[in-house]
């Protein structure tokens, strides 16, 4: 029997070992050359896109920082020149808070501690006596 390396067919090489065996030496020394090159210019071409994408990515982040940064500042702005809290209270009740209950000028009064109110009765009464 013949050694492995002189062997032809499938049963003692890889496709990798009978596609290198059919190249020449020289040849083979490029193409690995060429690979290395090309892993070379791969990984540069990753780095500058991985690159480019996180300039673009704080670009955008800048912007829109920038935006919420300007409605806080619209926000802050119209909080600055609100009226105080105590300008509002008196707007919203009328005075204090503590006296929108109480009774102020002009109000009706009631109609005193001896008012009760009519019943059906009272009216009955009433639409008889009219009549």
């Amino acid at each position: 029997m013949s050694p492995p390396e002189q062997r032809s067919g499938p049963q003692g090489t890889t496709p990798e070992s009978r596609s290198n065996a059919r190249v020449p030496a020289s040849t083979a020394t490029t193409h690995s050359v060429q690979a290395r090159a090309d892993e070379a210019a791969a990984r540069d071409w990753y780095a500058l896109g991985f690159a480019a994408g996180v300039t673009v990515g704080r670009l955008q982040l800048d912007r829109e920082l920038t935006e919420q940064d300007g409605r806080r500042m619209e926000y802050m702005h119209g909080l600055s020149n609100s009226p105080a809290y105590a300008a509002l209270e008196l707007i919203r009740w009328d005075g204090r808070r503590e006296d929108f209950g109480k009774p102020r000028p002009g109000d009706f009064r009631g109609f005193g501690a001896a008012y009760e109110p009519p019943t059906t009765s009272d009216r009955a009464r009433d639409e008889r006596g009219a009549a």
